[in-house]
């Protein structure tokens, strides 16, 4: 989603994110593991490339947009994608964690 929307797109960042944050806490048993951190650890530096953010400022600008929390980043990430899908979705995403 990230390739088709560019990395500079507002709701990259978030959809970066989620994707480490999916890695980290469910993908420690796929045989792929290592690439699959690498992969998603790059999406977001592209975002934050795209937004020139210094390698010294990485982790205060992850703290400033929330994207340490999933608390804020899963919810905002669930706003963004609504106003990207509009009415177009296959099913309620309210019935599925939201």
């Amino acid at each position: 989603l990230i390739e088709r929307l560019t990395p500079a797109h507002a709701a990259a960042p978030l959809i970066a994110t989620s994707t480490v944050y999916a890695v980290q806490t469910r993908g420690q048993a796929h045989p792929e593991f290592e690439k699959l951190q690498r992969y998603a650890a790059n999406l977001l530096a592209q975002c934050a490339e795209a937004r020139q953010i210094s390698a010294d400022d990485f982790m205060p600008w992850l703290e400033r947009e929330g994207l340490r929390d999933p608390d804020q980043f899963l919810p905002a990430l669930h706003q963004a994608l609504a106003a990207l899908i509009g009415e177009g979705w296959l099913f309620d995403p309210g019935e599925v964690g939201g």
